[in-house]
């Protein structure tokens, strides 16, 4: 018999390679490209919401952009979301259906569950 409790959970990691890859949102060259990818991001957001998906790890290092030529010439900016490492469904109350640590970049996390050393809610992730 053992004499150590080995309590993990399971994780599977996987990688999906897409073309074209993104760059880093920082490597915009204007305001209006920022603003571009961050609606684009907004939007990615709220789409996964729909679907019950909190993200949970958004941050500057997840948001992603790419340049598509359009059939025109011209070049559109779209943001990407990345990184849904601890993307968790929501089952429908104010709680994740996930792990229940707390996850996520810290600079980007909400303060309510850090400063008190709760779990974070569905209303936290969102907010943050």
């Amino acid at each position: 018999m053992s004499h150590f409790n080995w309590q993990y959970d399971h994780h599977i990691h996987q990688w999906l390679v897409l073309t074209p890859a993104g760059h880093p949102i920082t490597h915009t060259e204007s305001p209006l490209e920022v603003i571009t990818c961050l609606l684009d991001l907004i939007i990615t957001h709220k789409e996964i919401w729909a679907l019950k998906i909190l993200h949970q790890d958004i941050s500057i290092n997840n948001a992603m952009m790419y340049e598509e030529a359009l059939p025109d010439g011209t070049v559109r900016v779209q943001g990407l979301l990345v990184d849904f490492d601890y993307a968790v469904k929501v089952d429908g109350s104010s709680h994740t259906t996930g792990p229940a640590d707390h996850m996520g970049t810290v600079p980007f996390m909400a303060t309510e569950p850090l400063q008190a050393g709760e779990d974070s809610s569905v209303q936290h992730t969102a907010s943050s």
